[in-house]
């Protein structure tokens, strides 16, 4: 009897209890729906996988020959030519000639398969890699198929590609991509990319990326460790629950020779720029 007026007693002040606590879940998740860190993360997911694809586009023939203090990074470069594969591995204070504008650890294992008759796919995997503080860990694979239909054509597969930052915060996305090469009569030493990306962000919530206008690079430029787009824009979404979600657009644009910038609109109309 003395147990059961004890809790009718202490009744109200467990429902205020359960009450604050509830209430208090509800601040975490308005603390951590943070549009700014939301820029950062698209931002940083663009860099990662900005920085490396260009690697993807050479043939083992390049790697033979390579001057590795003019390649970007200035990686040691090593061939298997039994296995068809290029190890590319970025040790600290490497003076490159070229100079360079991001900082690289870790290393890269490109693999040359051959998949039909007329179909390569480089296999580009992350071994221990960082890319000014970022990690990726996965693999990424670039299909090109030889021959008169499509030459100049790339086609990019990944799933659960992890990039990670420097307080172990991970994104996890999945993505396609198809990158096309200029073939002008000038010579014009471009390529476009198009593409869509899906996957969950560092809190765990769902992340979607759909295009807008194509990408277009300059290969000069990245030939010069400057590897952001100098044109293109898509719309990324960050999902609260399976209906609601937040938009944010990013723009890329050079105003001068390979300072090419990214500027991200936030859902609430706030405008962040990023540069390398």
């Amino acid at each position: 009897m003395l147990y059961k007026i004890i809790m009718s007693k202490h009744i109200p002040f467990l429902l205020l209890l359960i009450a604050v606590v509830s209430c208090h879940g509800d601040i975490d998740k308005s603390i951590t729906t943070n549009l700014q860190e939301e820029g950062n993360e698209i931002f940083r997911i663009s860099l990662a996988l900005e920085e490396s694809r260009i690697l993807a586009f050479q043939n083992l023939q390049f790697y033979r020959a390579a001057d590795t203090l003019r390649l970007a990074g200035c990686p040691i470069v090593k061939v298997s030519e039994n296995e068809k594969k290029v190890n590319l591995s970025f040790p600290a204070n490497r003076n490159c000639v070229i100079g360079t504008t991001l900082s690289r650890a870790g290393s890269l294992e490109l693999e040359y398969i051959n998949t039909g008759a007329l179909e390569l796919t480089i296999k580009l995997t992350y071994i221990g890699y960082k890319v000014n503080g970022i990690r990726l860990e996965g693999v990424r694979e670039f299909k090109q198929t030889r021959g008169i239909t499509e030459p100049n054509k790339r086609t990019e597969v990944f799933e659960n590609l992890l990039i990670i930052d420097e307080k172990d915060n991970s994104s996890r996305i999945s993505g396609r991509f198809e990158h096309l090469f200029s073939t002008n009569s000038n010579e014009e030493k471009t390529f476009t990319s198009t593409g869509a990306i899906e996957g969950r962000n560092i809190t765990g919530r769902k992340i979607t990326m759909s295009p807008g206008i194509p990408r277009r690079y300059d290969i000069n430029c990245i030939n010069s460790d400057f590897v952001l787009p100098i044109e293109g824009s898509e719309t990324w979404q960050i999902f609260r629950n399976e209906q609601l979600a937040t938009s944010h657009t990013i723009r890329y644009n050079s105003d001068a020779a390979c300072l090419a910038k990214a500027t991200i609109t936030l859902h609430d109309g706030r405008v962040l720029t990023y540069q390398q």
